[in-house]
């Protein structure tokens, strides 16, 4: 499994527009072929600050994931509601006992 964790700080004024442009890109996203999940979460302190949890059953799925059209039509769009990076972003996979 691939985990990613994608932070970004959103404008104040925009975190309602933000939301509504970032849920179909969730809805559909969770419909996909080898998505295990993909949420979005909002920082409890700070409530700019938003992260995107996925995870994905391999790479190949993360790729096409990347190629589908909700993901190459929504996206680009989410730059505006963007103020800047916002710590913690990485990439993982689990540890398997």
């Amino acid at each position: 499994m691939l985990k990613l964790v994608a932070p970004s700080k959103i404008y104040a004024d925009k975190i309602e527009a933000y939301h509504a442009a970032v849920k179909e890109l969730v809805q559909k996203s969770n419909e996909e072929e080898g998505c295990i999940f993909y949420t979005v979460n909002q920082d409890i302190n700070d409530p700019t600050i938003h992260y995107f949890l996925e995870c994905w059953k391999d790479q190949e799925a993360l790729d096409a994931h990347m190629k589908t059209e909700h993901f190459t039509r929504i996206v680009p769009t989410l730059r505006e509601f963007v103020e800047g990076p916002a710590p913690g972003g990485c990439r993982m996979t689990e540890v398997e006992f």
